[in-house]
């Protein structure tokens, strides 16, 4: 992404054409000769997707118009070319037509795979490197913020299904409890084992009535094991 996009572009950075390697022919395309070659580079890792986008019918006056709108809000902009897939020579003569329908707007630092790096001639050498440079300090800055907010997120929903485990144990426990203490030694009768397992059953249902009290709806319809 660059300056004026803003970090939250380089989340479709793995976009496809973005990152291609060049095909075969892919020099024939002609490009601007005023920066060295890692400079042209360094100015193609600063934008992380696409643009705009050239369909079939290749190059229009609307492409044309979107590109010089495009230069003038961010400097530098990537643009795909879906339907020459493979074709050197047609992404060559979309290249051009959009230079020429620029007029002078866009100039062609660098291309890729069916992709076209276009920058503002009207900004130096240095303004441009200083843009890409900015911009990939900025997706560097998106992306470690985005890393620490998902290690924060994993490390709550551990808390809360540790949590959750804590309290089934304390449950568990307190239900052995429960059988221990209402269990009498000696003959039962009856009415007696009738009584007690009414007395279990209702404690038992009160414990665990507490303990899915913080659990989801769902997981509080399932049978208790007790029962089962």
């Amino acid at each position: 992404s660059t300056a004026a996009e803003g970090p939250a572009a380089a989340a479709a950075e793995t976009e496809e054409g973005a990152n291609h390697e060049p095909q075969a022919g892919a020099a024939s395309i002609a490009t601007s000769d005023r920066f060295t070659d890692a400079e042209q580079q360094a100015l193609w890792d600063s934008v992380s997707r696409a643009l705009l986008r050239l369909g079939k019918t290749g190059v229009t006056e609307s492409h044309a118009r979107s590109l010089v709108e495009l230069l003038t809000a961010h400097k530098l902009v990537k643009v795909q070319h879906n339907g020459c897939r493979g074709d050197s020579a047609a992404l060559a003569a979309a290249a051009v037509t959009l230079q020429e329908q620029s007029a002078g707007t866009a100039e062609l630092p660098y291309a890729k795979g069916s992709t076209l790096l276009f920058g503002s001639s009207s900004s130096t050498n240095e303004q441009l490197l200083a843009l890409a440079e900015a911009s990939v300090a900025s997706t560097a800055v998106w992306k470690t913020k985005r890393a620490a907010a998902a290690a924060e997120r994993q490390q709550q929903r551990a808390a809360v299904e540790a949590k959750k485990e804590s309290n089934a144990s304390r449950s568990r426990k307190r239900i052995g409890q429960m059988i221990k203490s209402v269990a009498k030694p000696g003959p039962l009768d009856k009415s007696t084992l009738a009584q007690e397992w009414q007395q279990l059953a209702g404690s038992i249902a009160a414990e665990e009535a507490g303990g899915s009290s913080s659990s989801s709806s769902s997981s509080s319809k399932r049978k208790a094991p007790w029962k089962k």
